[in-house]
C-alpha cells in the first residue's frame, strides 16, 4: 500500500536547529580560489559525524539539511544533558576540522565562525510527501527563529544555544554543568511577534 495515503500523525519531539556561521561568505571566498572542495568535504564530514552519533544514540533523527546546517529531532523525553553533550561534541569536532581544512585556505577570515543552535520542544504533525516523512509544527518554527537570533547581543555567538523558556524550565535540573543566562528575543512570525523569554546556554567556553 502506498504511504502517500498514510494519515497524519501527531508526535512529540525536541527540535534542534543549527547553522554554520558565515557559511555563505566562507563558500564565496573558497570559490574565488577554487578551493570549494574543502567546504564540500567539511559538509560530508559533518554529515558523517551526525550519522555516526545517530547510530550510536537511539531516538535521534537527522531530519533535514538546510544548506548550512540541520534540523535534528529527538524523542520528547530524550535527556537534555545528552542533547547538549552531543551539540558540544559537535562544536569541538567542527572547530577542529574547520581550522585544519578550511580556514587556512581563506583570503579573509570571517568575524564570526562556528555554530549556533536553537532548541524547542512540542507537538509536530508527521505527514508523508513523496514517500518521505515531513514534519510541521510550532516547535520547528520556534527553534529555527531562536537559532537565527543567537547572534543578537552576542559578540561571539559561536557554540551558543537559545532554548525556549518552557523547555529549559522543564529540564534545567539536568543542566547544572552548563552556564545558562536569561534572555529575551523578538521572534518573527511566532505568536504575536512580541518579545519572548528564553535561555542562552554556552556549549563551550569562550
Amino acid at each position: 500500500m502506498s504511504t502517500e495515503n498514510s494519515p497524519a500523525k501527531i508526535v512529540n519531539k525536541v527540535v534542534v536547529v543549527f547553522d554554520i556561521c558565515s557559511s555563505t561568505r566562507i563558500l564565496e571566498d573558497l570559490l574565488q580560489t577554487e578551493n570549494h572542495e574543502k567546504w564540500k568535504n567539511l559538509l560530508i564530514g559533518l554529515k558523517k559525524f551526525l550519522i555516526d552519533r545517530a547510530n550510536d544514540e537511539k531516538d535521534f533523527i537527522i531530519y533535514k539539511f538546510l544548506g548550512d546546517g540541520y534540523i535534528l529531532l529527538f524523542d520528547w523525553d530524550y535527556p537534555a544533558d545528552d542533547i547538549l553533550t552531543l551539540l558540544s561534541d559537535l562544536c569541538v569536532w567542527f572547530d577542529d576540522r574547520y581550522s585544519r581544512t578550511v580556514r587556512r585556505f581563506l583570503d579573509s577570515t570571517p568575524n564570526v565562525e562556528g555554530m549556533t543552535f536553537g532548541i524547542d520542544r512540542g507537538k509536530l504533525v508527521r505527514i508523508t510527501m513523496q514517500n518521505k516523512p515531513e514534519y510541521v509544527g510550532r516547535a520547528i518554527n520556534v527553534a529555527a527563529r531562536l537559532q537565527g537570533s543567537v547572534e543578537i547581543k552576542n559578540r561571539n555567538p559561536s557554540s551558543k544555544a537559545l532554548l525556549s523558556r518552557h523547555y529549559y524550565s522543564s529540564v534545567k535540573a539536568s543542566l547544572s554543568g552548563y552556564k545558562v543566562f536569561s534572555a529575551k528575543r523578538k521572534l518573527r512570525n511566532v505568536g504575536n511577534g512580541g518579545v519572548i523569554n528564553c535561555n542562552k546556554v554556552l556549549l563551550k567556553s569562550d
